[in-house]
């Protein structure tokens, strides 16, 4: 598919992920300003087209140039639900049966997934927050595992979960944290009498 076209595709967690390494990297290295960082960063996590991605990183290196897709399909994949903080706080809370893949974003904003009412997939679930002057705090119910991969650059993160029982399906989490924490904790659900978290 020619070049041209990029426009048209829909832009994917790699692709903004990659997008925020590479200005992540050309912030070190004083090729942009922190100002220019920082507008560059949120309009990134706004961002639905590669194309959009590609003209924000346009004239920085970076290890490899945004992916070129070969066709238009499954770029959002469906059962896949947001929050987004953009310098207001947001917060996603499921009930009962939940997507299969979790997105949240942070700018100047907090924003929260909480797990604690939800029913986990048996096969897990995949979480990805990314974090930008501000705090992402995800909740999760005791009786399954997570399995954390973050990268704070220089960020907090803090994984305050316990163990859980062998079978237990997973919460598969990636956090980016720019300037800003990304916090994994574990809560009773809501309607439990007893909940420690409210004593």
């Amino acid at each position: 598919m020619a070049d041209d076209q990029r426009s048209e595709w829909l832009a994917s967690d790699e692709d903004r992920e990659e997008a925020l390494r590479a200005l992540r990297q050309a912030l070190v290295d004083g090729r942009i300003t922190a100002e220019q960082h920082s507008e560059r960063v949120s309009k990134v996590l706004a961002a639905q087209y590669v194309a959009e991605l590609e003209n924000l990183t346009a004239d920085i290196p970076h290890g490899e140039r945004l992916p070129v897709r070969a066709d238009n399909a499954a770029l959002v994949k469906a059962g896949t639900q947001h929050a987004r903080a953009i310098l207001r706080s947001a917060s996603l809370r499921p009930r009962g049966e939940v997507a299969q893949r979790l997105r949240s974003w942070a700018v100047w904003g907090n924003a929260e997934i909480d797990l604690r009412d939800a029913v986990i997939p048996v096969d897990g679930l995949d979480v990805r927050v990314w974090a930008y002057l501000g705090d992402v705090t995800i909740v999760v119910p005791p009786n399954v595992g997570v399995s954390l991969v973050a990268t704070p650059l220089p960020g907090r993160v803090v994984d305050d979960t316990g163990s859980a029982p062998a079978a237990a399906p997973t919460v598969r989490i990636r956090a980016l944290a720019l300037f800003g924490d990304i916090n994994v904790r574990t809560a009773y659900p809501s309607a439990r009498p007893s909940d420690p978290d409210s004593n």
